[in-house]
């Protein structure tokens, strides 16, 4: 019999990343979603939001942050993971207002096929790895669940645009292979 047994970080390594956190700075907000390994109980949830918190991110589980910039403003919506999570793309869209730029931050890409694309503009997500082991001309050869129809890069369906970082992270397979570790940067303008 396997036993999965979670390890938690204590309060001094907690408190160290919270500090990290804490020093990347925004202009307009530090915006956060959780991913299904922040779900694998109650504990890491609540440890993670924390932390982040912590970190001065505003953590949006389901719900819409209306950011005012200059003379315009931006929606940006988080939506809980579809692993182990509890989404509700209604509830996260509820208030868009489809005048002004819609982004949707969740983890899992494949969510995309069950939003609105006439109420979104931009979804930015992770979770796929990049398939963590490719091959070139073939792609992923391992994808997670809910990363199966957008596994890395942009995607434009509808005039709805979706991102899909590989991440930093690994799975229980120590290697990567053609699926290059990557953090986004994107400057709105």
């Amino acid at each position: 019999m396997i036993t999965h047994q979670l390890y938690f970080p204590d309060a001094i390594m907690q408190a160290n990343v919270s500090l990290g956190l804490s020093k990347m700075k925004s202009n307009v907000a530090k915006l956060a979603v959780l991913g299904n390994h922040d779900h694998e109980s109650t504990s890491t949830s609540a440890m993670t939001t924390q932390v982040l918190q912590n970190g001065g991110f505003d953590v949006l589980i389901n719900q819409m942050q209306r950011i005012e910039i200059g003379s315009g403003a931006l929606q940006i919506a988080g939506i809980d993971s579809s692993l182990l999570g509890q989404p509700n793309v209604e509830r996260s869209l509820a208030l868009v207002n489809s005048e002004e730029l819609v982004i949707v931050l969740t983890h899992a890409p494949d969510l995309f096929t069950q939003l609105p694309l006439s109420k979104v503009d931009w979804q930015l997500s992770g979770h796929s790895h990049g398939g963590q082991i490719a091959l070139p001309w073939i792609g992923p050869l391992i994808t997670p669940p809910e990363a199966r129809d957008y596994t890395h890069g942009t995607y434009f369906i509808n005039n709805t645009r979706l991102d899909v970082s590989n991440g930093l992270g690994a799975t229980s397979i120590k290697a990567r292979f053609f699926a290059n570790p990557t953090i986004h940067l994107f400057i709105l303008e």
